[in-house]
């Protein structure tokens, strides 16, 4: 279960701002649905607005529209590829918590994600979206 953080979003009652730019519908569906209970638990509840793009064009002008608490950005997207799709949305999210989805996680980008500021990696292939909110939700949404 999320731990309420002083002074964070979880410790009040405002909505939380979700992003989460993905081309895969079915992992994008499961993390709304885990994001969403993980949010309505007993101990926490603040209101969520998730919103799902699928390239990284319709991202982008998501976030310069609301710019969004927690983003979760796919490194494979039609439009975008690589490393480079973090870079972009760090560039117009510089208080938001990122997270990156990554089909597989290679040495070589281990290495890229390693030297840069990101709150946490899902590898989809392996974990088909799941994410530990009880360990990491609370201290996503808390920062800042």
């Amino acid at each position: 279960m999320p731990e309420r953080i002083p002074g964070s979003r979880l410790e009040s009652d405002e909505k939380i701002d979700i992003l989460i730019i993905v081309v895969q519908l079915d992992i994008a569906k499961s993390l709304s649905g885990l994001l969403e209970s993980g949010l309505d638990s007993g101990d926490v509840s603040c209101g969520v607005d998730i919103r799902i793009e699928r390239t990284m064009k319709q991202g982008l002008a998501a976030i310069s529209q609301v710019q969004p608490d927690l983003v979760f950005v796919d490194i494979g997207l039609p439009d975008s590829c690589g490393i480079h799709n973090f870079d972009r949305v760090r560039g117009q999210c510089t208080d938001s918590a990122i997270v990156v989805l990554a089909d597989r996680l290679t040495p070589i980008l281990r290495k890229e994600l390693s030297q840069r500021a990101i709150e946490g990696v899902i590898e989809t292939s392996r974990e088909k979206g799941s994410f530990d909110f009880s360990t990491r939700i609370g201290r996503l949404i808390g920062m800042g």
